[in-house]
């Protein structure tokens, strides 16, 4: 198993098996979190020029990909 662990690339310079692992934890939850906002917010967006609630697809696909 280690030698798999070795065979991860680093991501952003960072070396995996230097992060803790409520690190990495934190770090999914935390985007996880944004994630779900983001795609909440395009699924009820307010338009105030037309006073309308509509999902707005733009923004979702450009926010979540």
């Amino acid at each position: 198993m280690l030698e798999r662990i070795h065979q991860i690339p680093t991501v952003f310079g960072v070396d995996p098996l230097e992060l803790c692992t409520e690190d990495t934890l934190l770090y999914h939850i935390i985007s996880g979190l944004h994630s779900s906002v983001n795609m909440h917010i395009s699924a009820n967006y307010y338009d105030m020029e037309s006073n309308k609630t509509f999902a707005n697809h733009q923004m979702y696909f450009e926010k979540l990909g």
